[in-house]
């Protein structure tokens, strides 16, 4: 019986589309209209900003060096404009244009490097 029940929720698991994969700047940007909208209801709301904080949380002190005073919000009004300015990106994948996007306002100084992992926002 146990082994049926294991069987029965691996297969559910490959019928339920993955969220967490690599997602193209097109995608991304389809996330941050209903963001910009403040439509909080709507799961590209969540998506989005799910998405820019675990891209923020990975690169923050190792590509780009944001103050501890920037917030997820800011960060994903920041991509979100750039999207909207910069369609030709929107082939690449989502955390590329992420962390271009906030390696050019933040970046880092090479003493500076990694200084603010694990803070919160």
């Amino acid at each position: 019986m146990k082994g049926l029940f294991i069987a029965a929720t691996l297969a559910c698991g490959f019928l339920v589309p993955s969220v967490a994969s690599a997602k193209s700047g097109a995608e991304i940007s389809e996330w941050s209209k209903t963001y910009a909208s403040g439509n909080v209801n709507h799961p590209d709301y969540g998506l989005y900003l799910g998405y820019v904080i675990g891209a923020v949380d990975a690169m923050d002190g190792i590509l780009f060096c944001a103050p501890a005073s920037v917030t997820y919000k800011q960060a994903a009004m920041m991509l979100a404009q750039h999207l909207e300015k910069n369609p030709s990106q929107w082939d690449m994948p989502g955390a590329f244009i992420l962390g271009d996007t906030m390696k050019q306002v933040f970046p880092c100084a090479d003493d500076k490097m990694l200084p603010n992992l694990k803070r919160s926002r």
